[in-house]
Order: structure tokens, then sequence, then C-alpha cells
């Protein structure tokens, strides 16, 4: 939606933050139902909401995936392996 915008994106025990120019979202872990991995990378579902955040792989290390990953399983989120 915002083709050429850098967005940072931060983790912590409570959840993840992005922050842009055009917008600003924290995400508590419990409400992410659910981490699906596809070509481009992570796609993070909120509960109850149709809105989706998508991370490119090119942004997270190999530790922020399995940090975001067990962060959302431990809130009761669902985790797929293979997208």
């Amino acid at each position: 939606m915002y083709s050429g915008v850098i967005v940072s994106v931060h983790f912590d025990a409570q959840g993840i933050r992005l922050a842009s120019a055009v917008l600003t979202s924290e995400c508590p872990w419990q409400t992410i139902s659910q981490v699906r991995r596809i070509p481009e990378g992570l796609l993070l579902v909120r509960r109850g909401s149709s809105q989706t955040v998508a991370i490119p792989h090119q942004a997270l290390s190999p530790e922020a995936i399995a940090f975001l990953t067990s962060s959302v399983a431990a809130a009761g989120g669902r985790v797929e392996q293979n997208g």
C-alpha cells in the first residue's frame, strides 16, 4: 500500500511496534492470532480483524524470526511452519 516507505520494526516482551512517516502501530503478542510463512517473509494475522502485517525476510534475522514466532506461540497464537 505504501510502496517505498521505510518502516522500522521493534520487538520486545510486550509485542511488536511498527513505525514510519505514514503509520505507527503497536501489536501486543496476544493480539496476533497467527504467523504465516509466505514466500516474501512472515504474515502476522491480528485476532478479530482482517488486518494483517507483512514483514519481509530481509528485515528479519533468524534470531528475530525465532523470537517473534516463540512470542506469538507463548501468547496462544498459531505459527504455521510452511507457507
